[in-house]
């Protein structure tokens, strides 16, 4: 029984650390089961789900732990709870007061965005808002003094009424947000926009960055060696990397390396020219994923979208991915005027290589995304769940105009679509279908 109720935490419980004996960890706390049973329960924050799940195993299997401690050799030394405060006071700063709920996110407690010149909160961006920076950056080490300081003023603002560039950002959760044990968990790699495409939407190209040489590129390396050194970086960190596409940077590789065996778990965002063995042999060990940018479903769009007629290379690693592991490949199509119509063969490109997972959004910076483009995201999606596809919304372009209700108008679309046609499978829907369904 100690058995499977080890392999049942491993699998549906990720984040905890079930190690013989009896100790779990969750974000900073560490509990001995045998005399600490009760307080564990009290003190880990976990979603709704979660709680009942892990509180009926728990009781069911406390009893066998308790009697097999000796074996392992479990003492009340063994017992331990995260201590935030001493933490952040080696750096001068008295941690944020987490004794209730308050909007958050986990960019916001443990997050870090390179960006070109500068580290920034999370790389989202949201109208009104912008992005939140942190301090300046070009390489090497950094203040985390003066990055623990914005987070706390960040943190103390959603408190009492908000934070002005996180107000409208619709990822802002409110719970109970727990200290953590290291000071970042969360990380974006865009310290670069150089990359091998010139798609037409991307604020790179009129910007003139996206022409700029591979040696442009910071070096990362030395700074995610001190902060693995210094234990400033969680042993299970989730690794963003984007760009400029990630993988022509030179350091990819054994960056890659290095944070993979550290613990990392990466999500690459490329644009699926390039095909690496490094990601899909981590594909494959479950410790990496790849959202793949292809935005067309047809040579003839893809050519004109993204200035190269690399359309069948793409298609060819697109397979060669996801048959490395079909659960961590998502493909994702930014919806606009000029491949609107082709969302249908985007699917069927998902569908043919046994894709489970794909992702829309839609252009950034824009004032007013048409209905059109909103009723084509609502196709997608409509036909997405009748093929048994996973469809889910990108974080860039539908939330960068809060005020525009990109993401309540495509439901209210799909809603729509799904009345009239009872989910009906239909490879020759159009967006003039919605369009007569509302008059």
């Amino acid at each position: 029984m100690v058995k499977t109720f080890k392999n049942l935490a491993k699998s549906y419980l990720n984040y905890i650390k079930f190690a013989a004996l009896k100790i779990i960890e969750r974000n900073g706390y560490v509990l001995l089961l045998k005399n600490h049973y009760s307080e564990l329960c009290s003190k880990l924050y976990l979603y709704e789900d979660e709680t009942v799940y892990l509180k009926n195993y728990l009781n069911s299997a406390v009893k066998i732990i308790d009697l097999n401690c000796n074996r392992y050799g479990a003492t009340e030394n063994n017992f331990e709870i995260f201590d935030e405060a001493k933490q952040w006071k080696s750096f001068g700063i008295e941690p944020p007061n987490r004794s209730e709920e308050y909007p958050s996110c986990r960019w916001i407690e443990g997050g870090l965005s390179f960006v070109p010149d500068k580290l920034r909160v999370c790389p989202n961006c949201v109208e009104g808002g912008g992005t939140p920076g942190l301090t300046k950056f070009s390489g090497g080490h950094f203040s985390i003094r003066e990055v623990l300081t914005i987070r706390k003023l960040i943190i103390t603002a959603n408190q009492n009424g908000g934070f002005n560039g996180c107000k409208k950002c619709p990822l802002l959760l409110k719970k109970m947000w727990a200290p953590k044990k290291f000071l970042f968990d969360t990380i974006c790699l865009a310290h670069y926009t150089v990359c091998n495409l010139a798609c037409e939407y991307c604020y790179a190209i009129p910007e003139g960055k996206q022409k700029l040489p591979l040696s442009s590129i910071i070096s990362l390396k030395p700074t995610f060696e001190w902060l693995v050194e210094e234990k400033y970086l969680s042993t299970e960190s989730v690794i963003l990397w984007g760009g400029g596409e990630p993988i022509i940077n030179k350091e990819f590789e054994s960056l890659f390396i290095f944070l993979t065996r550290y613990g990392a778990t990466s999500e690459v965002y490329t644009n699926g020219t390039i095909l690496s063995k490094t990601l899909l042999e981590a594909m494959i060990n479950n410790k990496a994923s790849v959202m793949i940018s292809i935005d067309a479903g047809t040579k003839e769009s893809f050519n004109i979208i993204k200035g190269k007629n690399l359309f069948e290379k793409v298609v060819k690693n697109i397979d060669k991915y996801a048959k490395a592991n079909k659960y961590k490949i998502i493909l994702k199509m930014i919806i606009c005027d000029k491949n609107k119509h082709e969302v249908i063969p985007f699917l069927n490109i998902a569908e043919k290589n046994d894709i489970r997972i794909v992702a829309y959004d839609v252009l950034t910076y824009n004032n007013h995304v048409s209905q059109e483009i909103i009723d084509c995201a609502a196709i997608l999606k409509y036909e997405g769940i009748k093929r048994g596809i996973d469809v889910r919304v990108g974080e860039v372009g539908t939330i960068y105009n809060p005020n525009d209700n990109i993401r309540q108008r495509v439901e209210q679309s799909f809603n729509l679509l799904s009345g009239r046609n009872r989910l009906e499978s239909n490879p020759n829907i159009q967006s003039t279908d919605l369009t007569e369904a509302r008059t």
